[in-house]
């Protein structure tokens, strides 16, 4: 996905100031999961506005998104 987001994404626009600690962003495991976490909110902004999702419609039930993401986690991650 990182490769994805180098050839598509990339040469459209400004570039994105990711910060942080200069010996941990160099490190090309940290870069392709970073550039993987960018393509996955790009696509998800997108299948948003495909939908039908607008930016007032997320502002104003984020407390139910945030709600219904908390439970989705609770599910996928074991209590220790």
């Amino acid at each position: 996905m990182a490769a994805i987001y180098v050839d598509v994404i990339s040469p459209l626009g400004p570039r994105i100031q990711v910060t942080g600690s200069p010996a941990v962003l160099q490190s090309p495991q940290v870069q392709a999961k970073v550039r993987a976490t960018l393509l996955a909110g790009i696509r998800a902004a997108v299948l948003w506005h495909q939908v039908g999702g607008g930016r007032l419609q997320l502002m104003f039930s984020r407390n139910r998104l945030t709600t219904q993401a908390k439970q989705i986690l609770a599910h996928l991650t074991p209590e220790l």
